[in-house]
């Protein structure tokens, strides 16, 4: 439109011929001509975010990418989108951004490309994750000795989240030949826990997503005092869900700090907890989101490493036990949090996590 616009003005051509040969709706470019068009102001209305904003946006795009998660073209229209809801500049229900709000925000800003993800080999893979650790725990200390958190292992936290099934997988059992005699439940809807705690052994109480839109108190009975949760479509967790927790659970729990301690929050960056409120709210209590690089979580996540495993386990023995007790009756959703819960109690001890923290060389660092 911009190029069908001067070429009537400065080349004097005709409308219809100006139209024409830039594609563009001959009656739409009439009218912008009998308007006028203030050339500082882009064609098709000012961006919806300001170019400061933007470049809050662009600052987090290629950090995340540094870190080894860059953004499809999906996960920036959705966080332009969650970045303008939060800023009040569109309405909840108004659904994503363009494509088109895409392409003009890559013009935008050029330093920023759209590229086809490369596939590396198994050789490569490992030579860059071994670089990737090394330079992680090289950045970890630089923020530890920053902010003065070295020797503060209270303020050092990592959360993580594990799914269950109301599925039970039995251990081996012991019956005559030909006869199968394992006790199965049927596979039900996903369940997720996030888990939290700190280097010395002070673990949060669990914080439950359950798969559904209506919370029903039934899924919570027998949670852990303090127990916290939410509801999703999948039974995962998202940006949304993340941020409740952060807000409604993970602060509320911290102890009291001096006004200049910042917490750290040792965290899974992905894109699927990445959003701009999220950030803001992280900044506002002096929360430093440490992302862990892809790929890494076997071998850097204290929780993957050293407690989900005994805590499937109990909860694995929890289900047979219950089937035992009651022949014939299978597991519901409405048990996954009452069994989840007993077996977080067993699993998540502050000896256990303090291990485990220490199986991945954080503290002492």
């Amino acid at each position: 439109m911009k190029r069908a616009y001067v070429l009537v003005t400065a080349d004097k051509m005709s409308i219809r011929k100006a139209a024409w040969q830039c594609g563009v709706p001959i009656q739409t470019l009439r009218d912008r001509l009998e308007r006028g068009v203030n050339q500082a102001r882009p064609l098709g209305g000012d961006p919806l975010l300001s170019r400061s904003e933007e470049e809050g946006l662009v600052k987090h795009i290629e950090y995340l990418a540094k870190c080894g998660y860059p953004l499809t073209r999906k996960d920036v229209i959705n966080l332009a989108t969650e970045t303008a809801i939060f800023l009040k500049k569109r309405p909840q229900n108004a659904g994503n951004l363009s494509k088109r709000w895409f392409v003009r925000f890559m013009s935008r800003w050029p330093e920023l490309r759209l590229a086809k993800a490369q596939k590396l080999s198994m050789k490569r893979a490992k030579a860059t994750s071994d670089e990737t650790v090394q330079s992680y725990f090289q950045e970890l200390d630089r923020i530890l000795t920053k902010y003065d958190i070295k020797n503060k292992p209270h303020l050092i936290y990592n959360v993580d989240e594990t799914g269950f099934q109301t599925e039970h997988t039995p251990s081996k059992v012991v019956g005559p030949r030909g006869l199968n005699n394992a006790i199965t439940s049927e596979r039900g809807p996903t369940t997720t826990l996030l888990a939290c705690g700190n280097a010395v052994g002070t673990c949060l109480p669990p914080y439950f997503v359950f798969k559904g839109a209506r919370y029903d108190a039934r899924l919570m009975a027998g949670a852990v005092p303090g127990s916290k949760c939410s509801m999703s479509k999948s039974g995962w967790s998202n940006g949304n869900i993340f941020k409740h927790f952060l807000e409604e659970h993970f602060i509320p729990f911290l102890p009291q700090r001096k006004p200049d301690d910042h917490v750290l929050l040792l965290y899974d960056g992905h894109t699927s907890h990445i959003s701009i409120p999220l950030i803001e709210l992280a900044k506002e209590h002096k929360i430093i989101l440490f992302v862990l690089p892809p790929h890494t979580s076997h071998v850097l996540q204290p929780l993957d490493v050293g407690l989900f495993k005994p805590l499937k386990t109990f909860f694995q023995n929890a289900c047979g036990a219950r089937m035992r007790e009651r022949p014939g009756e299978v597991i519901t959703r409405y048990d996954v949090c009452n069994l989840a819960s007993k077996s977080f109690l067993k699993a998540f001890t502050p000896i256990n996590f303090i291990n485990s923290f220490r199986k991945n060389w954080y503290f002492p660092i």
